[in-house]
C-alpha cells in the first residue's frame, strides 16, 4: 500500500554539556524523520466548536488521522502540508479528514483518494559520537 523511502539525516547539531562545572562535553546528535507516501481516502470537515483530540481548536491546516502520531506532516498531491492534530475515533488505517473553513469548501472537496506524503514527527535523537 506504500512505499517506504529511506531516512533521511535532518539535523546536526552540537548539544554542549557541562560536567562538574569544570569541563565541556560536545555530543554530535542526529535526528530521524521517516518519510513514506502513502494513498489515503481523504474527506473534509469543518468548525464544530469543539477542540480538536489534541486539545486545540481546530484550524486550516490541520487533519485529522488515526493511524498517525500528532505533529505527523501530511503533504497532499496539490503541495499543501497539513499537521495531524486530531482523531477519527475508528481505528482507520487509511483514512485523512482535512480541516476546511467553511461547509461549502467541504462539499466541494467531497472524498478523494490521494496518494499523500507522510514525514512522521521527530521522535527521537540519537547521539553519533562525543566531540572533545
Amino acid at each position: 500500500m506504500f512505499t517506504t523511502l529511506p531516512l533521511t539525516l535532518r539535523q546536526i547539531l552540537i548539544r554542549p554539556t557541562v560536567n562538574g562545572g569544570t569541563k565541556t562535553k560536545a555530543f554530535l546528535y542526529f535526528y530521524l524523520f521517516v518519510f513514506f507516501l502513502q494513498t489515503l481516502n481523504c474527506s473534509a470537515y469543518t468548525h464544530t466548536g469543539n477542540p480538536t483530540a489534541s486539545g486545540v481548536m481546530p484550524y486550516v491546516g490541520v487533519c485529522a488521522a488515526d493511524h498517525l502520531p500528532f505533529g505527523t506532516k501530511v503533504t497532499l498531491p496539490d503541495g499543501r502540508v497539513l499537521i495531524v492534530a486530531d482523531r477519527f475515533g475508528g481505528g482507520y488505517k487509511d483514512r485523512l479528514d482535512i480541516f476546511l473553513e467553511t461547509e461549502a469548501e467541504c462539499w466541494q472537496f467531497g472524498r478523494q483518494w490521494l496518494k499523500c506524503l507522510i514525514e512522521t514527527p521527530d521522535l527521537k535523537a540519537y547521539v553519533i559520537k562525543e566531540v572533545h
